[in-house]
């Protein structure tokens, strides 16, 4: 049976190398690379080893095949702001906590949302931070990971 408490650190481990870069949006890459890890274990606990391996190696080898699903408006906000809703390739909808003042910032910050999350899974090694601010506080999102 998968030791669920390595699991939980080994996800904690990677939210945490992940947040220099996304911010509060890591978590949302975190999930993005799990789910896509599972998609490659039909039977996670009868190949326990293999799975945590993989786990720790992650977001280097990772598989996640994030997009865009759309950018929106929104008007429940105290004040509107442009919102990033990404999906991937389990059809699981992701809502960025990040809000934009116009749909150019917004959708810039997705793609480099989505470009930064794929370089990194090609990666071998984590990048050290080029900044102190994740991405979605680069002016128009434009930050290289």
């Amino acid at each position: 049976m998968i030791d669920r408490f390595a699991t939980i650190e080994e996800r904690r481990r990677l939210t945490e190398k992940l947040t220099p870069i996304f911010g509060k949006d890591a978590a949302i890459a975190e999930v993005m690379l799990i789910a896509a890890l599972g998609l490659n274990f039909v039977h996670p606990i009868q190949d326990e080893h293999r799975y945590l391996s993989r786990l720790r190696r992650l977001p280097r080898g990772g598989t996640a095949r994030p997009r865009v699903e759309k950018v929106n408006l929104d008007d429940n906000a105290t004040s509107p702001r442009w919102t990033v809703m990404f999906t991937d390739e389990t059809g699981t909808h992701y809502q960025s906590s990040a809000g934009f003042a116009d749909e150019q910032q917004a959708q810039a910050y997705g793609s480099a949302f989505v470009a930064c999350l794929l370089a990194l899974q090609k990666n071998k090694r984590m990048p050290r931070a080029r900044t102190s601010r994740p991405l979605s506080q680069h002016p128009k999102g434009r930050a290289r990971c």
